[in-house]
């Protein structure tokens, strides 16, 4: 699990990080103040996923493990959701980046879980 750093208090920015395995990764976050929510768009080789919305999430991007070979985790330190433009920036909020094992992990986790209920 990496932390993906370098995000601002700006409503509209670009980062690019690499996964485990040293390809890029494109975010373009945008925050709207009018809903008070961040959206994230992203590039990872072919894929393509645009108006994302970042909510609280162990892997947001699970449905997409196939296509990725890696997650998403937003960790929120209050249990609400990221709404105030300086979330990411005052670390109230923060992203990770998890690898593929660590997702692979995740989903016996939720397998195991379904199970039992």
């Amino acid at each position: 699990m990496r932390l993906v750093t370098g995000i601002t208090s700006m409503p509209s920015q670009q980062l690019q990080v690499r996964s485990d395995i040293g390809e890029q990764i494109r975010f373009t976050l945008n925050y709207r103040p009018a809903i008070q929510k961040w959206y994230m768009d992203l590039e990872y080789l072919k894929f393509r996923l645009c108006g994302y919305r970042i909510c609280g999430g162990i892997n947001i991007l699970q449905k997409y493990f196939y296509a990725l070979k890696w997650g998403l985790l937003v960790q929120i330190h209050d249990d609400f959701e990221p709404f105030l433009i300086n979330d990411f920036a005052s670390d109230r909020a923060k992203l990770y980046i998890l690898s593929e094992t660590e997702c692979r992990e995740l989903t016996k986790i939720y397998q195991e879980l379904s199970d039992e209920i």
